[in-house]
């Protein structure tokens, strides 16, 4: 019983973190999300630090740091956008720096 149950939250887990990718794929090929690479970024601490700099901002609605591919995943509210140099100002203020893809 106690396998069923450790083995169905493992699916449960992957199917969310499915669908959360999906939909962040789709967010950012519709225009409302933005993903970028940080150099520097090496630790839950800095993920939070970064995360709570963009937060700050009333343009983006959300936020999603993703610490071992070192990328930040910016969703807008409509209408809304950062450039890229908004962005590398707020990495730089934070100690981190805009990757050139």
């Amino acid at each position: 019983m106690q396998r069923k149950i450790k083995r169905k939250s493992k699916i449960y887990v992957t199917n969310v973190v499915f669908i959360i990718v999906f939909l962040l794929a789709i967010s950012i090929e519709n225009g409302l999300a933005d993903e970028y690479k940080v150099k520097g970024m090496i630790c839950s601490f800095c993920a939070q630090g970064i995360e709570k700099k963009f937060k700050q901002d009333p343009r983006i609605q959300k936020v999603t740091v993703d610490l071992d591919r070192k990328k930040i995943i910016l969703e807008f509210q409509e209408g809304q956008k950062l450039t890229k140099d908004e962005v590398r100002e707020k990495l730089e203020q934070s100690g981190y720096q805009l990757v050139e893809e």
